[in-house]
């Protein structure tokens, strides 16, 4: 990295820059460095303020890119490109802000019953397990009803 290059590199105004949609690779050019130079900079001075800030810069790309299909003119190529563009930055969004990430990752601890269940699941499929359905007021009617059937035959 560049680190004279980079001296007078205002982290807060090019943190501001990035919330607002640049991308590292703008800044860089009117420093001459390359862009992980500038991001290596930015995380090193405010690694929370770079991660918050990367975050609201892919929340910006996906309300741009949100407006584009809005005002679009009704053209299938327009319609297209921009929701190739959408995707992408909710792609783009879901790895760096916690607000576009997949919300259906559950993790559920099965250790100590899970053999339990298995085995219970194992017997009813078996058909030996049935005391607990024949206590329900259903089980018992159709319990009654199929016992009043084979006696009337």
């Amino acid at each position: 990295m560049n680190e004279g290059a980079l001296a007078s590199l205002d982290h807060q105004a090019a943190l501001a820059e990035l919330r607002q949609g640049a991308i590292a690779r703008d800044i860089a050019k009117r420093y001459g460095v390359t862009p992980d130079a500038v991001r290596q900079a930015l995380k090193k001075a405010d690694p929370e303020g770079y991660k918050a800030a990367i975050a609201d810069q892919s929340e910006t790309w996906v309300y741009e890119s949100a407006e584009e299909m809005r005002t679009l003119a009704p053209d299938a190529l327009g319609i297209a490109r921009a929701r190739a563009r959408a995707d992408f930055f909710l792609k783009l969004a879901a790895k760096v802000n916690p607000l576009y990430a997949d919300k259906s990752q559950v993790t559920h601890d099965i250790s100590e019953d899970f053999a339990a269940l298995l085995q219970q699941i194992s017997q009813r499929r078996q058909g030996r397990v049935i005391d607990h359905v024949a206590e329900t007021p259903i089980a018992a009617a159709l319990q009654s009803k199929v016992v009043d059937s084979s006696g009337a035959d």
